[in-house]
Formats: C-alpha cells, structure tokens, sequence
C-alpha cells in the first residue's frame, strides 16, 4: 500500500509494477554503493519515479528528468549545477548519460510549503511574514547569478529550521507540468526566462499571505501576476516592498525628493556609486571653474562614454551566453571575474595578516558563503609559500595538485576548503558530503594528511570515512600516484584506511615523516621487506630530493635493522 505526497504516491519498492519495476532497476544503478531504497514516490508518468535511498543514515531523494536529447544534457545539467552554489542548497546534479537523463539529488523533504499551509502549520501571521521574506531572499539569489528556477510553487518550497529552499529547479518545467504558478511565457521548448521566476514568486506570496499585506505589497503582487513579463516590476521593487521590519528603511527627513514609483528619498542620503558612502560626484573628475558647465557635461560624457559602452556589451555578452551556452557561462564562471568576484585585495591582505580574527572572517565567507574571492586569497597565499598558520591547511594545498586539479568539480573543492579550514569554521563539516562520493584525488589528499597525524578524536570522523574504500579507487589517479596505489593494492592492503596505506599517502604527497613511515612499514623489521616497500615508493622519492632526505632521516629515527644500519 501507498500514501500521496503532493501529486505523487509513496510506495515500497516491492509495491511497484512490473513496468515501474523496470524503470527502478536502472535508476538504482545510480544509487551509491552504501545507498538503500527505503521508499519510491510514483509520479504522474513512466519515467517520474523518485527513490528516497538511505545513505549514510541519512535519506535523500534521487529525482530524474525525463529523457533528454544528447545535446540538450550538458546545457541544462550546467544550469542545474549552477545551484549548488548557493549557501545551503544541499544538491547535487549529474547527467546520466545511458539513460539521456538528469538526475538530481538532495535530502527528502518531509513537507512542502503547501502541506504546511493545508495543514494549518503556518496559521501564524508572523511566521507566514518570515516565510515570504525568506521566499524573496531566495528569488533574489538566483537572480543575483542569472539562475532561473523555472516553475516555483508550494509544492516546490520547503520551509525547515527556519530556512527556505526551492526544490528540483528546471525539473518542472522539462517534465511538462502545467498549473496556475506556471509563467504564462513558459514552453516546454525553451528555456524558462527569468520573469517566470517573478510570476511563480508573485502566486507564491498571494497564497501564502492571503490578503495579510499591505497595499504597496499587494500592488507588487498584482503586478507580479501580470501576463506580459515587460510590465512586471523590477526586482528590487519587490525587495523593498517585502524586507522584513528590521530591515525597513528611514523615514525620510524634512527634505525629500521623488524617486521611482512614488517613494520619498532624502537628498541628504543619495549615495554614488562607489559606495554607501561615497558623495555623487566623483573626486578623481575635476572640472576647472573657467570652463562652460556644458563643457564639463561634454568632457565627462567622454570621459565615461567608453566606459559604459564596454560595461553594456560585456553584460549583453555574459547574458547571452548564460541564456543560450549555459554551459560555456558556468565554465567561464570559474575564471572571469566580470561573472563573479573572484580577486578581493582586502581578503587577500587580511588572510596574509596572520591575525585569526581577520582570517576567520576571510575563511566564514569561503566555506558558508562560497565566497570564491574568499577562497582565492587563501589559495593563492598558499600557493605563492605562504606559511600554513594551521596544519590542517595543508589539505588544501595539496588537494589543488597541478596533477588534477582541473579535474576536481565544485563539490570536490569546496570540501577540500571546509576540511582544510575546519579548525576556523567547524560548523563547516556538518555539510561535508560523503567523501566516497567525491573525486579520488580529495580521498588521496585526506588519506595523506591522516598518514602524517597521530591518531586523534580529532581526525577520528576522516578516518571513519575512509573506512571500505578500496585502494584501487586511487589507482585512477595520474601517474605516479594511481600506479604507486594500483601495485601497492596487490600487498595485501585492500582498503584506504589501513595505517598502511595512509602512510604511502602521506608519503606520496611529500612527507615522509616519522609518522608517516611508520605508518606505512608497520612493525615490518626483516631487510627485504623493508627495501621493498623502499622500492614501491622509489619512483617518487627519486625526484624529490627534500622527500627523499627526509625519509632517509626518518628510516634511521625509526631504528630496526635497516635505521641502526644507516645511523652507524
């Protein structure tokens, strides 16, 4: 027996047709190797099956695209992908490419937005207040990195621990449903513009306060609803109308001037453009008391002109590609600053600094914000020999490898920030995804700073993640790691977290410390045996002469035949 969740039926997996049948056992080929199914959610067509599959006692929903064509998988996976950046959005897409298929996963939502209104659950006017704040905030997010969501709906908001978050982005829209939150200009053909997203937030809001708003808000809602996307408000029009009470803004002083659509601005708070604090002209633009006021309007119009020019096509660029090349766009994301922020003198100084309160701050913003300016000055402080104040930053040094790091994903990189910075922002790791699910060179990295660390409660989570991962997974790293991991699995060494194979980690990735070498040989005394794991590691020793000094130190430190031998 099944119950209905929204417009889909909860099942066992037992309880599936044959045809449902059919269609799980290639979705459960997707499922991580820990992955149990504990329930599916049957949608309305053959394909909508989505399994709740318990990982790591903790259950998250697997839920599929309909079938795509080749050429439209990698434009619309990068636009999914493009909201994982977003703080605290725990999801996570991938094309499957046997089955032409999305597949988006993230944790099961108990309720949605609209369970909650149906079950009196937010009955509170306070709290229903605090909901389209949080809606709005969120709408604001998306726009802020050109996302669109393509279909917003009770069904599609969840409200927990006093967060809001938009469910499956785009999955609505390729799945063809058709309701009342559905912009009017959206086709199954193409992509959703943004404006769908401001007609979906102005139903969102009409239900969920109910007539509970003001009339400037409900004038923005009405406009929100309009069928032609061009008479739409602007965004920030809907901010303002909608920011909560602590964020409302001054009343305007005795001198007052007209400002958009009848708000009342004071003229002692016009701000330029530089800053918030910046006066409206700007003090590097001078214009000599002799020369004709409309002289000075011309040479500044000169002035700025190309300035201008080149700042709108720029944008006209950038919209196009992330409207048309998705792709591209999130590709170029990485490296562009003009498409995020990605250098901040002011970051990069404080980190330099050394003091903790300032790099605190800096390392707050890169792992709760994905800050990538944030991250930039750590990365490249660390990478131009800046000394790593706290040991465990070396995970990020060494997980940013030349060998692979154009093969690391989002996701890969991000973990290597909130492990490598977890002593400033422990809060950090309860986000952290399943390690086994992240690229072998992160597992390398981890098992590496765990080889060259004495066993401590500390570390005790990292070594528990490693637990039942074979060796060879690393043997697909590149030469020499993957074929040093791929003959050392032959020994007898079969997974990840013996103390074995962390110590050739540590060693791998350049240092051979006491630790780690002990690690690594065990209580192996006899001389063959220890020459031959001598001889494993010789291709990397070899061309790293600080490696190999330090681990002829070591092998002395640590005695036996072969240390008294080299001592004497």
């Amino acid at each position: 027996m099944g119950y209905s969740v929204g417009k889909a039926k909860l099942v066992s997996p037992d309880a599936l047709s044959e045809s449902e049948q059919a269609v799980f056992n290639n979705y459960a080929k997707e499922f991580s190797d820990r992955g149990v199914c504990v329930n599916v959610m049957v949608g309305e067509k053959p394909w909508d099956l989505r399994p709740l599959v318990l990982e790591n006692a903790k259950v998250r929903l697997y839920r599929f695209s309909p079938p795509l064509e080749k050429n439209a998988l990698s434009g619309i996976l990068a636009e999914c992908e493009g909201f994982a950046v977003i703080p605290q959005w725990k999801m996570e897409a991938r094309a499957v490419q046997t089955l032409g298929q999305i597949l988006i996963t993230r944790p099961y939502v108990h309720a949605t937005l609209s369970e909650a209104i149906r079950g009196g659950d937010l009955d509170d006017l306070a709290l229903r207040k605090r909901v389209a704040s949080g809606i709005v905030e969120q709408v604001g997010a998306l726009i802020r990195r050109n996302l669109v969501h393509g279909h917003l709906s009770p069904r599609n908001i969840s409200y927990t621990d006093s967060r809001v978050l938009f469910l499956d982005p785009r999955l609505g829209v390729l799945g063809g449903t058709r309701d009342e939150f559905l912009a009017p200009e959206v086709t199954l053909a193409a992509e959703p513009p943004p404006s769908a997203d401001l007609f979906g937030l102005g139903k969102v809001l009409s239900v969920l306060l109910a007539g509970s708003v003001t009339q400037e808000q409900q004038e923005v809602i009405s406009q929100l609803l309009l069928s032609s996307p061009k008479q739409r408000p602007i965004f920030s029009d809907v901010e303002l109308a909608f920011r909560s009470d602590s964020e409302a803004a001054p009343v305007a002083g005795p001198t007052t001037a007209a400002s958009g659509k009848g708000r009342l601005i004071s003229s002692a708070t016009v701000r330029g453009p530089q800053s918030d604090t910046a006066p409206l002209e700007d003090p590097k633009i001078t214009i000599s008391a002799t020369v004709s006021k409309a002289e000075g309007e011309r040479n500044l119009s000169r002035f700025l002109w190309p300035t201008v020019v080149s700042t709108v096509v720029a944008i006209l660029v950038l919209l196009i590609l992330q409207r048309r090349f998705p792709a591209t766009y999130f590709e170029l994301a990485h490296y562009l600053p003009l498409l995020a922020a990605e250098r901040n003198s002011l970051y990069e100084a404080d980190w330099a600094s050394g003091e903790r309160g300032k790099m605190t701050a800096i390392a707050r913003a890169a792992v709760l914000e994905h800050d990538l300016a944030a991250e930039n000055a750590i990365l490249s402080f660390l990478e131009n020999g800046g000394r790593a104040q706290f040991p465990q930053l070396d995970l990020i040094r060494k997980g940013f490898d030349p060998l692979w790091v154009d093969d690391l994903s989002r996701a890969d990189k991000r973990a290597l920030f909130v492990l490598g910075l977890a002593t400033l922002v422990p809060e950090g790791l309860s986000d952290l995804p399943p390690l086994n699910a992240l690229h072998p060179a992160v597992l390398f990295t981890v098992a590496g700073w765990l080889g060259d660390q004495r066993p401590s409660k500390a570390n005790a989570y990292l070594r528990n993640q490693l637990k039942g991962v074979v060796l060879t997974t690393l043997s697909t790293l590149p030469s020499p790691v993957g074929e040093l991991f791929g003959t050392f699995s032959s020994s007898g060494v079969t997974t990840l977290d013996d103390p074995a194979a962390l110590g050739l980690a540590a060693i791998a990735g350049g240092s051979a410390s006491l630790t780690a070498v002990e690690a690594y040989m065990g209580e192996k005394d006899e001389i063959q045996d220890v020459l031959a794991l001598i001889g494993l590691i010789l291709p990397i020793v070899r061309v790293n002469e600080p490696l190999a000094t330090q681990l002829l130190a070591a092998i002395k430190d640590r005695g036996g035949v072969l240390g008294d031998a080299l001592g004497w």
